[in-house]
């Protein structure tokens, strides 16, 4: 009985021995698992990856367009009126040195002189921006300059335009723009002091032909005539036109007329005002009455 039970168990014994051994067989066919990958990291030098990149369309949206043009020009408005407030006439000049209209040192004093007329203090002056637009051949983009008269505050159109013939590219260019400024007292004061100084070598000189032009008679009828012979009688009789120089006294805006007082060496005056457009002359003494 010992025999068979001794017997039985060594055959366990030995069942489990050999199921033990079959499954290290086959754990052993199994791959181990390998490493963690590893980024691979040349040794050839790298090529430079910041090359420029193909540059967007120059063709922006007319918002984004508008918006572009509003901040150069701010810019560019900023570099006259600075000029401005320096009295710099000779940056000035340099500044408007491309535009079509007589721009020397000389006539850039008297835009200073405008302005010192129009505004007490040019060092105070402020610039604000209105609105954009366009037409057939510039951008215009609208400015506003504030200032003080005698306590009380006034403004005065200013723009910035831009030649359309290269686009707005063109315009963007720190290097190559143009930009052009436009205001009565830039554009229009130097030509209504020439044409007011003219005005009165005409009536020093009895020029009637020349008088009837810059007085806007241009139909030349026996009236105008005669407004001509009455104004020439008025200035002999309470002026020395010899003597006479030419005070600029004032602008106004709402009827965009300039007045001057013509004053001889005897302190005797006489008002005329002259067109900010036209530069014709509105003189009382055309008048019988």
């Amino acid at each position: 009985m010992n025999f068979i039970k001794k017997s039985l168990s060594l055959a366990f014994s030995i069942s489990i021995a050999v199921a033990m051994t079959a499954a290290l067989a086959a754990c052993s066919t199994e791959e181990p698992p390998g490493p963690a990958p590893i980024t691979h990291v040349s040794a050839e030098p790298q090529k430079n990856t910041d090359e420029p990149k193909e540059t967007a369309s120059m063709e922006e949206s007319p918002a984004n367009e508008a918006s572009s043009l509003e901040s150069i020009a701010a810019k560019d408005a900023e570099k006259y009126l600075d000029a401005l407030e320096k009295e710099d006439f000779q940056l000035m000049s340099t500044l408007m040195a491309h535009a079509e209209n007589e721009n020397t040192p000389e006539t850039m004093k008297i835009i200073i002189e405008g302005f010192q007329l129009y505004f007490d203090k040019l060092a105070e002056l402020k610039l604000s921006f209105e609105s954009n637009g366009q037409n057939e051949d510039y951008f215009i983009e609208n400015f506003v300059i504030t200032g003080m008269k005698k306590g009380e505050a006034r403004s005065i159109p200013f723009q910035v335009k831009y030649y359309k013939n290269n686009g707005s590219p063109a315009a963007q260019d720190d290097d190559h723009r143009e930009p052009l400024y436009e205001s009565p007292l830039i554009n229009q004061y130097p030509l209504v002091i020439r044409e007011t100084e003219k005005y009165l070598q005409a009536l020093l000189q009895e020029d009637t032909e020349s008088l009837i032009l810059h007085l806007g008679l241009y139909d030349q009828t026996e009236k105008d005539k005669s407004a001509v012979t009455h104004l020439l009688k008025s200035y002999k009789e309470q002026l020395d036109l010899a003597s006479t120089k030419i005070i600029p006294v004032n602008y106004n805006e709402k009827t965009k007329l300039f007045l001057f007082d013509l004053q001889d060496n005897k302190e005797r005056s006489h008002s005329i005002q002259a067109d900010a457009g036209s530069s014709t002359i509105l003189d009382d003494w055309t008048s019988n009455q």
